[in-house]
Order: C-alpha cells, then structure tokens, then sequence
C-alpha cells in the first residue's frame, strides 16, 4: 500500500484549499463570499490557501487580508473556452506542490472544467467539495440538458464528494437532474453581522458626512454589479418615477459600473450602463444619484441609506439582501425563483416584488416612505432574521462540520502513512 499523500494534522487542525476564478481585489460575489469563508475559518484555527486567476496588477504568490493566495496566468485569447480552460489546468500543478499543506479541495462555482483539478485532488488522496453558486449558470443543473458541455459539467459534480448549494432553488435542481442526493449539502452564504449593523441616527449622520451625503435627503440603496442581470434597467426606471414625486429622494449604486474584462482589459463586457446613465441624465436626476463604483466599505453605504432596493433578475442566493437586512434596512426585493421567499421566511421581514415592472416598485418603496415607523419595524425583524439563520459565525460552524466528516481529526500515535 502506498503511502498516504493526505496531509493529516495530530493536532486537529483542517486545512483547506479554496480554487476560485476571480478572488479579491477583484469584484464577483462569489469571491468575496470565498474570501468571508476564508477569514472566519482562519480565525477558527482552519489553514486556509486561495488559488485564483492572475490578473493584471497582480503577483503570482500574494497575501490578502491574512488569507495566502497562489494566483495562475490565464489565456489572453478571443476563445470563449480559453479562460476556464486555463484556469482547470492551471491549478494543476500548484495543487501538487502544495499537496502536503491541503486536505481538501473547495472549488468556489463549477466551470467546464472544473472536473480537471477535481480529479487530480482525488488523485492526490484529498476530499473535494465544489459549491453551487448561481442560477442559470453552469451551476445550476437544470442548465445542462442540450448543453454539448453538460457531461462536463456533470462529471464535476460526479467527481465532488460533496456537493453545496446555497439555495432551495439549486438544490431542487440537483434533485431532478438525478445526481446522487447523499453528496448534496444545503448552505446558506453568510454576513458579518458585527460589521453590517444598524448605526443611531446621530452615527448616521457623521457616516454620510464622511462620505459626502446630503444629511436630510432620503436614500434609497442598491448593491451589485450596474448591468441587466442585476435589474439594473428597473432600478433606474423606477429611480426616475419617485424622484419626479420626491424631491428629497436620492440613490447609492455601490458596486462597479464600468465591466472591464481584467483578462482582456481593453474589451468590456456587454453592459447597459452607459445607456442607463444617459437615461439619468435625460431625466434631470443624474446630481441626484451616486456611482460610487467598487468600494470595500458597502456597510458604511448601507448604514447611511434608508430603504435598500434590489430589482435583480436572477441569482445563486443574494447576499446584497442579508448584507443590508444586518444593517437594519427595509428592504424590497425581487423573488428571484423563491429565493427571497426563502431568505425572508417570516412576518413582515421585507417586501418581494413578483413582477419586473419598474411601476410595482414605486408602489412599494413610496408606502414605506410614507409609513417610516412601520420601515424601521420591518428593517428591526430583518436584522434579528439574518442573526439567526445567516450569521457568518453559525454558517463557518456548518462548513467545519462538512469538512470534519469528510476528514476527520488523526488521533495522537495513529499510523499517519502506513505501510504494507
């Protein structure tokens, strides 16, 4: 029998190697979520190690916030196939140097070929997990029927010992695609919440001071990406109709509203935000909105808003809304396939939207404006809500209990590599 390549701590300790396609400074949800992950179990004595895509302005061996991350050159090529292919085979070789400092392989979102470094840390003797993150992605399995790369993308879940899904909606699509439902493993993403809290009125006033935010205007909020996925398009349309009846209405947009490819930097993705800005500009309300472009403070913005927006048309889970939810934020939402129902299970927690008319919006927000002590009642339940089921602490406390069934502790004096 040949030795174990598995590295086994006597001490208890986990180690961890997370493989993520974009990971900070640059933005994507679900890098920042992998980076939240990171920190919280770091600071619960897990040896974390990030693999990612190497970017312009980045070095190959870099330090993020404590986190150690290995960053790969991907493939500066037109080819739409070109960036997760390098990706999947640029890992390789890094997880076979850092074999004996990992036992098991987290891969943030399935991409073609993720099944590559799946198979390769099974090789390697590791456990893997890989986690679900959008809908409508090649996350998503319902995507895979008709799809030529559906077998692909199959494969990669076949090859995970475990598989995550962040919501209701993926897991149910996970049942149906006929996979086997012992891997699947259901968790939610999770929030900081002694870093997203309500502030007094007297702290919010000093926040907008320091940010440059009128004191006695209102603020409606929005945090994402500025593009049609997001409901971008609804969220200015709507933006427009209040501001006409508002005076002292205005709008945050926290998040990047300019798509620069970081693999090709001069080509942008296809985005609507110009042509939404104009629409702003034509309606007289553009000194009215703020762009404050990607930031590493949403919870100051959020802690300076007054009734938090979310129009987006499609996601793996929304942590916007849990972020803003922590802050204390009434919050009006769309239903994104159930998942807002799912995040906001109980009495009035927030507002869904089943409709992607811009009109249903005005509705909603202009009752909660006019009806604050009912807001504050609404954005008090959210906060206790996201306290109980979304708190980062509790949610890390799941992922070391689906790591220690996966590897559990070697107890001192065992056998560590034996031998026949």
């Amino acid at each position: 029998m040949k030795p174990s390549m598995q590295s086994k701590h006597l001490n208890g300790q986990l180690a961890v190697c997370m493989l993520c396609d974009l990971y900070l400074p640059f933005f994507s949800g679900a890098s920042h979520q992998a980076h939240r992950l990171a920190k919280s179990l770091v600071e619960r004595n897990v040896q974390v190690l990030v693999i990612a895509g190497r970017y312009p302005g980045t070095a190959a061996q870099d330090v993020v916030e404590g986190i150690p991350v290995r960053r790969m050159r991907l493939l500066n090529s037109e080819l739409p196939l070109a960036r997760p292919f390098s990706m999947a085979l640029g890992a390789l070789p890094i997880l076979f140097k850092e074999r004996h400092h990992f036992d098991i392989l987290h891969i943030h979102g399935n991409k073609v070929f993720s099944f590559l470094p799946l198979g390769f840390a099974r090789l390697l003797g590791k456990k893997t997990v890989i986690k679900m993150t959008l809908l409508g992605s090649p996350d998503d399995p319902a995507t895979w029927p008709g799809n030529p790369l559906g077998p692909l993308m199959r494969l990669s879940f076949v090859l995970a010992d475990r598989v995550v899904s962040i919501s209701t909606p993926l897991s149910d699509n996970y049942q149906r695609s006929g996979l086997d439902p012992a891997r699947l493993r259901k968790m939610p993403q999770g929030v900081d919440v002694s870093r997203f809290h309500p502030v007094a009125a007297w702290q919010k006033k000093e926040i907008r001071a320091a940010l440059g935010l009128r004191h006695q205007a209102t603020y409606l909020s929005f945090v994402g990406s500025f593009k049609q996925r997001k409901g971008a398009d609804i969220l200015v349309e709507m933006f427009i109709l209040l501001a006409r009846q508002h005076p002292e209405l205005h709008l945050l947009v926290v998040g990047p509203d300019a798509f620069d490819d970081p693999v090709r930097a001069k080509r942008p993705y296809v985005s609507d935000a110009d042509a939404l800005k104009q629409a702003v500009q034509r309606a007289g309300v553009i000194d009215r909105v703020v762009f404050t472009g990607q930031v590493s403070n949403v919870h100051t913005f959020l802690q300076a808003s007054d009734v938090f927006v979310f129009p987006s048309r499609r996601e793996g889970f929304g942590t916007a809304i849990i972020e803003a939810m922590a802050v204390g934020l009434p919050c009006v939402i769309s239903s994104l396939d159930g998942i807002a129902a799912e995040i906001c299970s109980g009495e009035n927690i927030a507002i869904i939207v089943g409709s992607e008319d811009p009109q249903d919006y005005v509705q909603q927000v202009a009752d909660l404006l006019a009806h604050p002590h009912a807001a504050q009642e609404m954005g008090r339940r959210a906060r206790q809500r996201v306290i109980a089921a979304y708190d980062i602490e509790s949610v890390t406390e799941k992922y070391i209990g689906l790591y220690r069934n996966l590897c559990p502790p070697v107890k001192a004096g065992s056998d560590i590599n034996p031998k026949s």
